[in-house]
């Protein structure tokens, strides 16, 4: 959790010029954990298979160029606020009981 947090706050840090996210990101987990990083590997990632048969269905639906994202625009804002509301139920119920306990 504490990385996730590092990594939310630090991100304008992040230049894509300079390593790849899950690069900077896996760094940065070693880092608050006191170790080393690993040494760089130029072998590039394998490519995973689809995670189920419908993925095809799925990517043929996704938009390949800015016209078609704009369109995307109102349904991620309604969900990230969606997933921020739940996220702060959470927290003040489990901040409640916490605060019942003691």
């Amino acid at each position: 959790m504490d990385t996730f947090l590092h990594v939310w706050t630090d991100a304008e840090r992040y230049h894509p010029t300079r390593s790849a996210a899950l690069d900077w990101m896996v760094a940065l987990l070693y880092q608050r954990a006191g170790h080393p990083p690993p040494p760089p590997c130029d072998e590039p990632l394998p490519e995973l298979p689809p995670p189920d048969p419908l993925w095809p269905a799925i990517r043929a639906h996704l938009p390949d160029d800015e016209d078609d994202s704009r369109s995307l625009r109102w349904p991620l804002i309604i969900a990230s606020l969606v997933g921020v509301l739940v996220g702060i139920v959470i927290c003040l119920s489990l901040l409640l009981e916490l605060r019942s306990a003691s």
